[in-house]
């Protein structure tokens, strides 16, 4: 087992009401503040690139954070609405199932499931100024680290500027359908950019785990959000499922 001469490095901050150790994640520079090796660099930038994917569809009805099941109730079946249409097209590509239901009252509800593809597609990402529950089609990937600059801040957790390019892999064929870029639009925006070399910048932090993405740690301080960058939770059962009407 090789010990790096970095993985000891604690930062000890605020009159040592804060410390953190993170091991060989942490080098430093010719100045002595700390900030991540390439490798940890890469993991936050890649966590931050899965939890704000652009190549994610997320339909109108999930669009307040609601998750599978989904009940739309349709109020005429001749003229299905956006939302229907939307899950329509993610039924017709094999994303998700349906069970539609007549009641007493004549309603027609349309409960969509995710089938097997569909779950191996879902994925939490930060849409619309909140978490939701997303079909995610590509995948960001870090393709390189340019440049990493530690920055000066004083009494405060430890902070750096990670400069590096990415690109979007392992495009989803079901993203191609001309019925799935005619009800989701931004594909068609997104397409064109697939394995083309990125640039970006991105401000990271150490924590008690590690670095992290600044962005993304702004955005999971209510213990109540999911892990960004994760698969989603697991489907809710039928009768928890969530009925709108559309």
């Amino acid at each position: 087992m090789i010990i790096r001469p970095s993985a000891l490095l604690c930062a000890v901050l605020l009159a040592g009401l804060f410390v953190a150790c993170s091991g060989a994640e942490t080098t430093t520079d010719e100045s002595g503040r700390p900030m991540p090796s390439e490798d940890a660099a890469e993991d936050a930038i890649e966590e931050s690139l899965m939890s704000f994917n652009d190549a994610c569809i997320n339909p109108q009805a999930l669009s307040q954070g609601e998750t599978f099941p989904v009940t739309l109730i349709e109020p005429d079946t001749t003229r299905p609405t956006v939302a229907v249409r939307q899950f329509l097209t993610l039924e017709d590509a094999g994303l998700v199932a349906s069970n539609r239901v007549v009641d007493d009252r004549g309603l027609v509800k349309n409960t969509f499931t995710l089938t097997e593809d569909g779950q191996k597609s879902v994925q939490t990402v930060y849409q619309f100024r909140g978490w939701r529950s997303a079909l995610c089609y590509a995948t960001p990937e870090v393709t390189r680290i340019d440049t990493i600059f530690a920055l000066r801040q004083p009494a405060q957790q430890p902070l750096a500027e990670v400069q590096y390019a990415y690109q979007l892999t392992d495009l989803e064929d079901w993203a191609r359908r001309d019925d799935i870029q005619q009800n989701y639009p931004d594909v068609r925006d997104v397409l064109p950019t697939m394995n083309q070399a990125e640039t970006a910048r991105e401000t990271v932090v150490l924590t008690g785990n590690g670095w992290r993405s600044l962005r993304v740690i702004r955005r999971t301080d209510d213990a109540n959000e999911p892990v960004p960058g994760q698969d989603a939770p697991p489907e809710a059962t039928e009768d928890a499922s969530n009925m709108r009407e559309w």
